[in-house]
């Protein structure tokens, strides 16, 4: 059975009369005058009420009888709005223009979903313990609640944003089926690495005695001091991508002769050779030591490769390079 309300609000067409309207759900009505939702009989007036309408602009309010409201809007086909003055709050009072807490479990998660059924989604997510709360933007990529990066497609590509409670910020990329490994790291200090940039060092592990005249010889480069992105094998870096890669080669040589016409000592890359020469002659008596460096940017493609190098031209097969360490062949992708 329906009541007939005590109170009546003049000025709105559509009620039962026309120049009056009312709400009977939840005991409520809507004061046109005032925009408020009132109790229909006077005296619940000391009950809290609220209530839920549609405006003349199509906004879909949420109000309570001290006018604080939210309100769904469709600001354009196909869109929809949420709106509160004060911040919108999921599972948490807002403390922002929105705030999102996980109340049971120690991460919060946004997931952007698409329609593709075999390509990795994106998200934002966050891992927080006693020490703090850390946050990632990822591809095909999320922090899960132990703190351990992982995919939501196990067979795509990922990449991520990480900025970790300690202060430092990680880049990460990650191949077909693969989960994505921090390539850039900017510490709480400011200082910025590249673990896995192409670099390596390289020395002889042994001596090259009587070097042969009249023809290039290959310097043997048996110890790899280091080898970042495993690009250098038999004496030789191989560039793992198109680039401008920074060379330098130092070499000492012993017993050089003065019957020879010059010496050449160089990288060679596969567009092109870089060298020095010097000319024995210039000396009364055989050189007992000297030292050559060099240093380089040289263009290179994917594959291409670059080795050190030794030309003795004429006089005696007499020249050595050193024991361990006489040499040193160093590299980088610079950019």
């Amino acid at each position: 059975m329906q009541y007939k309300p005590s109170k009546w609000v003049s000025g709105y067409k559509h009620g039962p009369a026309a120049s009056y309207t009312q709400i009977t759900r939840m005991g409520l009505f809507l004061n046109v005058s005032t925009s408020k939702f009132e109790p229909l009989d006077s005296t619940w007036d000391n009950l809290h009420s609220g209530g839920m309408f549609i405006s003349d602009d199509n906004k879909i309010y949420f109000r309570d009888e001290t006018n604080k409201d939210i309100y769904i809007n469709s600001p354009a086909d196909n869109q929809l709005a949420l709106y509160a003055s004060s911040g919108v709050g999921i599972n948490v009072a807002p403390e922002a223009d929105v705030s999102l807490n996980a109340a049971e479990i120690d991460n919060a998660r946004i997931r952007f979903q698409n329609a593709h059924s075999v390509t990795g989604d994106a998200g934002i997510s966050t891992y927080d313990d006693t020490a703090g709360t850390d946050l990632v933007i990822g591809s095909n990529l999320y922090i899960g609640s132990d703190g351990n990066l992982a995919r939501w497609n196990a067979s795509e590509e990922s990449s991520y944003l990480y900025l970790a409670r300690s202060g430092t910020v990680y880049l990460g990329t990650g191949s077909t089926g693969a989960t994505a490994t921090a390539r850039l790291t900017i510490s709480a200090a400011g200082e910025i690495t590249a673990p896995l940039q192409p670099a390596f060092s390289a020395t002889n592990a042994s001596s090259q005695d009587n070097i042969a005249t009249g023809s290039t010889v290959t310097i043997v480069l048996g110890t790899e001091v280091f080898d970042q992105g495993a690009d250098f094998a038999t004496n030789t870096f191989t560039a793992p991508v198109t680039g401008r890669y920074q060379f330098s080669l130092t070499a000492r040589i012993d017993s050089l002769d003065t019957a020879a016409t010059y010496y050449q000592i160089g990288i060679v890359t596969s567009n092109r050779a870089y060298s020095q020469i010097m000319s024995p002659a210039q000396f009364a008596a055989d050189v007992a030591i000297w030292n050559f460096s060099l240093a380089i940017l040289a263009d290179m493609d994917a594959s291409d490769t670059a080795y050190a190098f030794i030309v003795q031209s004429g006089g005696t097969a007499q020249t050595d390079i050193p024991g361990a360490e006489g040499v040193y062949f160093t590299g980088h992708l610079a950019c």
